[in-house]
């Protein structure tokens, strides 16, 4: 197992993901959203199961947020 730490930009939300090393589901996104936030031509997405995930900080202040990009 390995643990990764992350936060938002602004730091007010932190996590922890902790993932069997054999976990390797990726997804390359084109979708014009991922690349205007990327500034490239992709992005390289790590999909985390719900229970690996940790919110460390923020949690309370958090809400729901659904987004539906061009590749739906």
């Amino acid at each position: 197992m390995s643990t990764y730490n992350g936060a938002c930009h602004c730091g007010a939300t932190e996590w922890t993901a902790t993932l069997d090393k054999d976990t390797s589901s990726h997804i390359l996104c084109h979708c014009n959203t991922c690349k205007i936030l990327s500034g490239g031509a992709y992005t390289l997405n790590q999909i985390i199961p719900k229970d690996s995930l940790k919110i460390t900080k923020g949690g309370d202040s958090l809400k729901n947020y659904t987004y539906k990009g061009d590749s739906g």
